[in-house]
């Protein structure tokens, strides 16, 4: 017999269903393990490529336990159950388990543990950091969003991290735009001047903000070149790392950059939207004309004869004249983080890097938008 909240419950199996894959390999790995620890129940889900544990206090346990549910029928059984007690009753002879949480009860099949696949944790040439975990649940916040979708760069399609002496940097980037982020205080001080970084895919590191969101404290990355494992008292996320080298993002972001534009970046964005229906479907291509103390934005679709253009007010003092995609664009402003931003251009032909005017300065965060040809 085993008691517990259902609403802990549900909060953990919840998390724990997003490794779930749609379709797997192995039926087993449909299921969540679930296993009794000390006073705690730790619910395990994998896909084959990561797994996640998580502890769920227990109120009362009379027996040791280790079995396996379908994920999704448990989830949904408990999904509408108030915050009451669950009492979880382990039938051996109909290998059943009931669950009756005063006002009900509901009863299921469940698999043997031993057939659940052990997680593959990180061995040769492993290195380890202590970071706090709401500093890197805000480093993936701000970079998550330029992870790319590419089948021919698989490398792109996650969370970069490098570490330093100096800080940590978080980067990522599918091509057309580009977000780093570094926290100093962040820092690793290994032997002969090692400077360690992995590739985390973007399933994991969402499943990673999913967690942090939740939990307070400092987490512990464990690394090596091809897995990685990340916990603290709640939890324990272990996932198969990207391969290969990720590119220089640092080789590609501008020390400075002679046109330096401030403007209102609610007032930027919304001009924005208002403008980019009237672009053309296929290239969504907005013109940006800056000129003394304001830029004009205008997008047109020939085929369709359509068209569009906005004049707001900003602080800039050089005639230049580019292009964006503007969906691109939108989701680059919606990420910088404060009503005054500053634009950074070369010329036409160059990308725009934009960051907070107030707030993080160019150092510590900046995202990069690459430009379009303007026909």
């Amino acid at each position: 017999m085993i008691k517990l909240h259902a609403k802990e419950l549900l909060t953990r199996t919840k998390t724990a269903i997003k490794v779930v894959a749609s379709k797997n390999s192995m039926p087993i790995l449909g299921c969540a393990m679930l296993e009794t620890r000390g006073n705690n129940l730790v619910i395990t889900t994998s896909d084959g490529e990561q797994w996640l544990s998580q502890k769920c206090p227990m109120i009362e346990c009379d027996q040791e336990a280790r079995f396996c549910v379908n994920a999704t029928d448990f989830m949904n059984a408990i999904a509408n159950i108030c915050d009451v007690p669950i009492t979880i009753t382990i039938e051996e002879g109909t290998h059943t388990i009931t669950c009756d949480y005063g006002s009900g009860r509901f009863s299921m099949p469940y698999e043997d543990a031993d057939e659940f696949p052990t997680a593959k944790t990180p061995t040769d040439g492993v290195a380890s950091l202590i970071a706090d975990g709401k500093k890197v649940l805000k480093a993936i916040e701000l970079t998550g969003f330029a992870t790319a979708n590419d089948d021919l760069r698989p490398i792109m399609n996650g969370v970069h991290f490098d570490f330093f002496a100096d800080g940590m940097v978080c980067a990522t980037s599918d091509g057309l735009k580009l977000a780093r982020y570094k926290d100093k205080s962040i820092i690793y001080n290994g032997e002969n001047g090692e400077t360690p970084s992995f590739t985390l895919p973007k399933k994991p590191a969402n499943i990673l903000m999913s967690l942090l969101s939740a939990s307070d404290g400092d987490i512990k990355f464990t690394f090596s070149d091809k897995t990685i494992s990340v916990n603290n008292k709640d939890f324990m996320l272990t996932a198969r790392l990207l391969e290969f080298k990720y590119p220089n993002y640092n080789a590609v972001i501008p020390s400075s950059s002679p046109i330096i534009i401030t403007a209102n970046r609610d007032t930027l964005l919304n001009a924005l939207k208002r403008v980019i229906p009237m672009a053309s479907d296929t290239s969504c291509l907005v013109e940006f004309n800056f000129t003394q103390g304001k830029v004009t934005i205008s997008a047109k679709d020939i085929d369709y004869s359509k068209s569009a253009s906005e004049t707001i007010a900003c602080d800039c003092d050089t005639d230049v004249k580019i292009g964006f995609k503007g969906s691109t664009l939108v989701t680059v402003l919606r990420n910088i983080n404060d009503d005054e931003m500053v634009i950074e251009l070369e010329n036409s032909s160059r990308a725009g890097i934009f960051y907070s005017a107030l707030g993080l300065t160019r150092e510590e965060y900046l995202v990069l938008c690459m430009p379009m040809l303007i026909q």
